[in-house]
């Protein structure tokens, strides 16, 4: 959580340094293609090892939307939709840009066949004994496993199997 309100910051700090073309009176399609290429990575760098939990999810999407609105000179008191603006901007989703990325990561993980450590830190199942009472946190891991299933890692070893359920995933929005 903490490093998505630091991406978030980084985010709006890299816009703020860019204000003389997102304020100023350039094609619309010429600003979204700068925040695109600049702000898109600089807000999604390292996503691939977050876990997509729905306060994760508002933060981005508040994020995003904030930055197109302030790109087309919109307050929030004019109470116009984020999805007309979406349509004016036609801005990459950044959530679906995000869960992209980590879809691929967790696939080229799962092909790994050396003992590296990132893979050895997925297989890893947590400290032994007793678990404190209620709800366990959700992990990296469940994102994963609500669309591939249990065993994800063989799945993944189909590359086009699991290319079509990259699709599937981030058009319906599977993770949380």
């Amino acid at each position: 959580m903490l490093e998505i309100e630091r991406r978030t910051q980084k985010t709006w700090n890299k816009y703020w340094s860019l204000k003389e073309i997102f304020k100023s009176n350039l094609p619309t399609f010429i600003k979204t293609k700068v925040m695109d290429t600049c702000l898109l990575p600089s807000l999604t760098y390292g996503c691939q090892t977050w876990k997509f939990s729905t306060i994760a999810t508002n933060k981005i999407n508040t994020c995003q939307r904030g930055l197109e609105r302030s790109m087309l000179k919109i307050k929030k008191l004019d109470k116009i939709r984020h999805t007309k603006i979406r349509e004016t901007t036609k801005a990459t989703n950044a959530l679906t840009y995000a869960q992209k990325l980590k879809w691929k990561w967790a696939g080229h993980i799962a092909r790994l066949t050396d003992q590296r450590w990132t893979s050895r830190v997925t297989r890893w199942t947590g400290p032994p004994g007793k678990r404190r009472p209620g709800r366990p946190p959700s992990r990296w891991e469940d994102d994963i496993k609500r669309t591939a299933g249990t065993n994800w890692r063989l799945v993944a070893q189909d590359r086009d199997k699991w290319k079509s359920l990259e699709e599937a995933c981030t058009q319906k929005g599977v993770f949380y």
